[in-house]
């Protein structure tokens, strides 16, 4: 386990950057992007906030904070 505090003040260090896709990168740990799919199975209108395309995605790679973390 991890400090709540070191944690924040590593991820505050990282540089945020955006692709060309869309995807916001926060270093090398974390993407934020638009969940794909069109929601042809979901009988609800694009600009509804509930619509699955309208959701984000959160990717985290633990495995790789933990190694820096660790040095």
């Amino acid at each position: 386990m991890f400090n709540i505090q070191d944690v924040i003040s590593f991820f505050i260090k990282q540089p945020i950057s955006f692709s060309d896709e869309g995807i916001i990168k926060i270093g090398k740990y974390i993407t934020i992007q638009r969940k794909g799919g069109n929601g042809s199975r979901i009988k609800k209108p694009k600009i509804d906030p509930t619509h699955p395309g309208n959701q984000l995605q959160f990717k985290f790679k633990p495995k790789s904070v933990g190694v820096i973390a660790e040095m």
